[in-house]
């Protein structure tokens, strides 16, 4: 135990204590009362589910032309690719598998399936909200023109499953809010069963649906907003919130003959989530870009459904919007590929291309233009492009999610990716799920990022599914000309280790990169840079590190310019829910210096040498065969 931390018994202490004291308010009350109510559902003589029926009116007017009108945009966003692979798992789910996080299941048709099977508990929880979600609806309708010749089977196997649903599946049950129930799993089922009624509405052919359905499901979807109006997400904040107010909007502009408020409570949400949850580049403040799609996404389709039902759209919702929209274009990598920083996986969201599609189809402008070379557009979240000829490194020099959620943050302080021409080669990990676990543990630590760890401590303590300690905020300066510099730094936060500073600061020519790492505070504890590689990447060990990608034999170099142990270690890649892939890990080395510096310079040009001046601390210049670079000045190193 070093002389400046505490009892490792303390961690879990330390990290609930540490986690709660940054909770808001009304996320504390939020979970006291939903824990009260879900207890009380069950030992109460009150019928729960008959109080929801009884609010539901005998019969309703709908209006579902407009939203097979977005339907139709969302889908024509789509490649044929992306449309393919709906009807496939569309057809799937049709005859009763369905696969979610890479996990299949034989579930039945909708007369059979069961909602409550024991088999369901096996899995994680988030499998079973997809499927209480009616994640498939979205292939159907995404995937399926419902002009098609398959789209009325598909009709009449999904009727079955709402219908099954309807039947079978009350308020009320135990666990319900956190089930079947959850207002999260709510607001989904919501939107897609909305969407399904007006893509059924469409299937050519004679309706094999009879009027008793179509009214009892409309009832249902009715009750399903009611509960939701009655569950607001308040609690749990986020990318949640954005839902319950997507959802409720929809559903108020839906059932346009109801004296409901639902649609200018749902408006009143996403100006709010529009206000508080966007930084001032336009990045959500959960800094995942899985979710910036996810809240974009939610975003573009109020603005589209407001503008057909002949509504206004609010000017903080559009202004968001369109910032966030070029946020996405900002951040767009080479090769077209969300960057899976923090909790973020690919086949969640829509692809980047489908999302920008999107936005142009419905309407949204927002001034972004190319930056020239290396320069960006990116601020409040704290992401920095360095573009060269050979490709472009992302920097990643802000600080965590909001303090009030942690859920989805990781502990990659000054990690960077790395694209050579449009191929990924370092990569940030992914997510493998959201269960508590090595797994869980690993994806979120400073371990499975590109930066820097000092001994094994933890610069942020992480531990569950979602709980956090104290996190650090870095200093960030960016300076773009001929060699740009974008340098950061920050003080660990841990109290299980030394406290220390890391400072980080990566330059950029015309055809390389070089990243130059500082640590001071460390008491020679061991310090190692890592470099989390693509799965498709072989590195060979040598002078210098040949980074080779197959099969076009795309080949980087690595050069050490500084001492260092060098080692091939084996790491993991989440690139999907449930998803894992052995890849390799460059890991360079320092040991028993009080002030600690790590040096590479990357390229796609093999050099006979590559030699480092430098002045105290900091590099001044690079000298190789081709000249030698002069390197601008750093601003923020931490004075020793």
């Amino acid at each position: 135990m070093t002389p400046n931390s505490v009892p490792e018994w303390t961690k879990p202490l330390y990290l609930y204590g540490a986690t709660a004291l940054k909770l808001q308010p009304q996320q504390v009350i939020g979970m006291c009362k939903r824990t009260l109510k879900e207890r009380l559902a069950s030992r109460i003589p009150v019928d729960i589910d008959s109080y929801y029926e009884q609010s539901v009116p005998m019969s309703s007017w709908t209006q579902h032309r407009p939203l097979a009108e977005n339907n139709a945009v969302r889908r024509s966003c789509l490649d044929e690719s992306a449309r393919r692979q709906h009807r496939k798992a569309a057809q799937a789910a049709a005859n009763g598998t369905v696969r979610f996080m890479n996990h299949s299941l034989q579930i039945g048709d909708g007369a059979s399936l069961e909602w409550y099977d024991d088999r369901f508990e096996e899995l994680p929880l988030l499998w079973r909200l997809k499927l209480y979600a009616f994640e498939p609806l979205d292939d159907v309708v995404f995937g399926v023109d419902p002009q098609q010749e398959m789209a009325q089977k598909l009709r009449d196997q999904f009727d079955g499953w709402i219908r099954n649903w309807i039947e079978n599946v009350e308020i009320g049950r135990p666990r319900y809010l956190r089930r079947a129930w959850t207002p999260w799993a709510v607001s989904l089922r919501l939107q897609r069963w909305i969407r399904y009624a007006a893509w059924r509405q469409s299937v050519s052919g004679e309706p094999t649906a009879n009027t008793q359905f179509e009214t009892a499901f409309s009832q249902e979807l009715y009750k399903n907003a009611v509960f939701l109006r009655n569950h607001i997400e308040w609690d749990v904040g986020g990318n949640h919130l954005v839902e319950n107010g997507i959802a409720l909007l929809v559903a108020g502009l839906f059932y346009a003959d109801t004296d409901s408020d639902w649609a200018d409570v749902g408006s009143a949400i996403l100006r709010q989530t529009a206000s508080r949850q966007f930084l001032d580049d336009g990045c959500h403040y959960e800094r995942s870009p899985m979710y910036h799609i996810l809240t974009l996404t939610r975003l573009l389709t109020a603005c589209d459904l407001l503008e057909r039902y002949d509504r206004t759209v609010p000017g903080q919702i559009e202004t968001t919007t369109a910032k966030a929209t070029g946020f996405l274009q900002a951040l767009r990598p080479p090769n077209g590929r969300i960057p899976l920083l923090n909790d973020a996986v690919y086949g969640q969201a829509l692809p980047i291309g489908a999302c920008l599609r999107y936005a142009t189809a419905t309407g949204i402008s927002t001034g972004y233009r190319e930056c020239p070379h290396q320069q960006d557009t990116l601020g409040e979240s704290g992401y920095r492009w360095l573009r060269t000829d050979s490709g472009a490194m992302l920097f990643d020099g802000g600080p965590t999610g909001p303090p009030h959620l942690p859920g989805h943050s990781h502990s990659d302080t000054l990690s960077v990716l790395l694209w050579l021409d449009d191929r990924p080669i370092i990569t940030d990990t992914g997510t493998y799920s959201y269960v508590s676990g090595e797994r869980r543990s690993y994806a979120r630590g400073v371990g499975s990022h590109s930066t820097v760890q000092v001994d094994s401590v933890e610069p942020i303590e992480i531990g569950g599914k979602y709980l956090m300690g104290e996190r650090p905020t870095p200093q960030l300066r960016t300076a773009y000309g001929d060699i740009s510099l974008v340098e950061a730094r920050y003080d660990s936060a841990s109290p299980f280790g030394p406290s220390y500073t890391h400072h980080r600061a990566v330059y950029a020519g015309d055809d390389w990169w070089f990243v130059y790492d500082t640590v001071t505070g460390h008491r020679n504890a061991p310090v190692t840079s890592r470099l989390m590689l693509h799965p498709l990447v072989d590195p060979s060990v040598g002078e210098p590190i040949a980074l080779e990608v197959p099969p076009d034999e795309l080949t980087g170099y690595l050069y050490p310019v500084t001492p260092a142990q060098t080692d091939i270690a084996n790491g993991y890649y989440y690139p999907r829910f449930g998803t894992e892939i052995t890849r390799p890990v460059v890991e360079l080395s320092t040991n028993g210096s009080p002030i600690a510096t790590i040096g590479m310079l990357l390229t796609q040009e093999e050099l006979e040498a590559v030699d480092l001046r430098t002045d105290g601390q900091m590099p001044t210049a690079i000298e190789t065969p081709d000249g030698t670079y002069q390197l601008p000045g750093s601003r923020l190193l931490p004075e020793v």
